[in-house]
């Protein structure tokens, strides 16, 4: 007898984890099948009913019943717990932060913005990005003040304009960004403006702007 009555809690439990630990929604048709499993004192009259056994063993089953509920709740907690800390990693590993003191930070929205004037917000992102890929290169120096100054690399150095451009607020949006997370591939490491570098491997355009890798 009590083999039949485990039976029909197993079926109980078996429903249960099958509708999943979520919330239902408010049309959903299981709602009512969800809310017959988990009345106890109907299901106790049914299985008295139904198997002509006493109220103990009846608790005893029951009982049995709502501890596999929390084994499958407990097991979905922890498969959920266990994969946020994986998926953060993913995240945080596609991250390529650069950390510059203040008086360097200027320095970069000074260069960005001497060569990408009029250019999209994501063009001016992508000019960054290659500055600081070049810090990270061992073909240029590895301060950005070294790379900046570097003598033939950038023509607003040359020309003294990088001394007084405005530095707009897209800039500045641009600048933090690409030290917060520098998206562009390690090669990119030259632009220019009209067309691409003959000696170097043309990699993308934008706007105005041709980034070639190495």
């Amino acid at each position: 007898m009590m083999k039949r009555i485990v039976g029909a809690v197993t079926l109980m439990t078996v429903t249960f984890s099958a509708l999943g630990m979520g919330y239902p929604q408010e049309n959903d048709p299981r709602r009512g099948e969800l809310a017959k499993v988990l009345d106890t004192t109907q299901e106790t009259a049914m299985l008295v009913e139904r198997n002509g056994v006493n109220q103990r063993e009846v608790a005893a089953v029951q009982m049995l019943g709502e501890l596999s509920i929390r084994v499958i709740a407990d097991e979905q907690a922890q498969l959920h717990d266990a994969s946020m800390p994986l998926v953060a990693n993913v995240v945080e590993s596609t991250k390529r932060k650069t950390t510059l003191t203040d008086e360097e930070i200027l320095l970069m929205q000074r260069v960005v913005s001497a060569e990408s004037r009029g250019e999209s917000p994501e063009a001016q992102y992508t000019v960054a990005c290659v500055i600081l890929n070049r810090m990270e290169s061992h073909k240029f120096p590895n301060t950005l003040e070294g790379v900046v100054r570097q003598s033939a690399q950038f023509t607003c150095v040359g020309n003294g304009i990088i001394n007084n451009v405005p530095v707009t607020e897209s800039v500045k949006q641009a600048v933090a960004k690409a030290l917060d997370n520098n998206t562009v591939d390690e090669e990119v490491l030259w632009f220019r403006s009209s067309h691409y570098h003959t000696f170097h491997n043309q990699a993308f355009q934008i706007g105005e702007l041709y980034f070639s890798a190495a």
